[in-house]
């Protein structure tokens, strides 16, 4: 996402060529390069080079931090390391093969990685033969992700500047109370949802103390973080599964506030989710955390007031849902 965005910037042609002098060397040449849409974060470009012949993606850091939750501020720092830990077990994802974090080469932070050849899930039409097949392999490879374990709860990082939890309600508290200062400061909703908001997650302590070892949850999965590709026979499968930087230890089934489990995903994914009545409202929190975050992120980061308003009203239905 780029269009009036404060944070996903492009660079001009001077930083893009410095960037793959610095990668490839003074004579490479930039053969093609545009900006790839749809990423909601950072400025992410599709470069094509002569000299040597390659075809890469760039991704580049956001500016204006301060506008930035905690996490978000070194979130690339930690991509390579955990596509390792996905791809370590057979989890198909991006492979970076460059990073730098001077800001020396061009004042942001950027990675390389490696061109996918394939097509996002959401820009290709579909029957309903080949979507079950493919959430059938979303649920098998979203469950090795949530094998991934850690003993702490909260974001990782690369230098353990973020803080860690024993306990996962400990961590949905420090983040809800960093987002309830966020929406406080810039007016993303009134007075009265903004105190219902914060008192949601302390009524409710005992439904979100949970007894789990944290798993890596990807926290950003829906269908343009999905390549996908055929194969000899034409069937569709999944290629890669990208843009892990928003990922968090943490209660696995926080995964599916933007992923259904659907039948065919249950069955790749082995197991069902808590479908009891404290189940259901768990996840109903949890969406309420997503959809306030959002609000604040897509009005205040990206000036997307259509979007602003999309969140505005999954947050307010939320609220309601759950005080009734």
């Amino acid at each position: 996402m780029i269009n009036d965005s404060n944070v996903c910037l492009e660079i001009d042609e001077v930083k893009l060529n410095n960037i793959i002098y610095n990668f490839l060397g003074s004579k490479s040449i930039i053969k093609k390069s545009y900006i790839l849409n749809g990423g909601f974060f950072n400025t992410t470009y599709y470069v094509e080079t002569t000299n040597p012949s390659k075809k890469m993606i760039i991704r580049i850091a956001p500016e204006n931090k301060e506008l930035l939750f905690e996490y978000e501020k070194n979130m690339i720092s930690i991509e390579s390391s955990i596509y390792k830990k996905m791809s370590d077990i057979g989890i198909p994802t991006s492979k970076v093969i460059y990073e730098d974090m001077s800001k020396k080469i061009i004042p942001r932070e950027y990675l390389i990685i490696e061109y996918i050849d394939s097509i996002s899930m959401n820009k290709i039409e579909l029957n309903n033969l080949q979507k079950d097949r493919l959430n059938e392999q979303l649920g098998y490879y979203t469950e090795k992700i949530h094998s991934i374990k850690s003993n702490k709860f909260g974001w990782p990082s690369k230098n353990d500047e973020l803080k860690k939890y024993d306990d996962w309600y400990d961590f949905l508290i420090a983040y809800t109370f960093e987002i309830k200062n966020k929406i406080e400061k810039y007016d993303i909703f009134d007075k009265s949802f903004t105190s219902d908001f914060e008192k949601s997650f302390i009524i409710n302590k005992n439904l979100l103390q949970i007894n789990k070892k944290p798993s890596l949850v990807h926290n950003d999965l829906w269908e343009p973080n999905i390549l996908i590709d055929k194969d000899k026979n034409d069937n569709w499968n999944i290629k890669a599964i990208i843009d892990s930087d928003r990922v968090m230890y943490g209660d696995n089934e926080f995964e599916f506030v933007l992923w259904d489990m659907n039948e065919s995903f249950k069955k790749g994914y082995k197991k069902d989710i808590d479908n009891t009545e404290k189940g259901i409202k768990r996840r109903l929190l949890y969406m309420l955390i997503t959809a306030t975050a959002n609000a604040y992120i897509v009005k205040i980061q990206h000036n997307n007031i259509e979007g602003y308003n999309q969140c505005f009203n999954w947050a307010k239905d939320l609220l309601n849902k759950l005080n009734k």
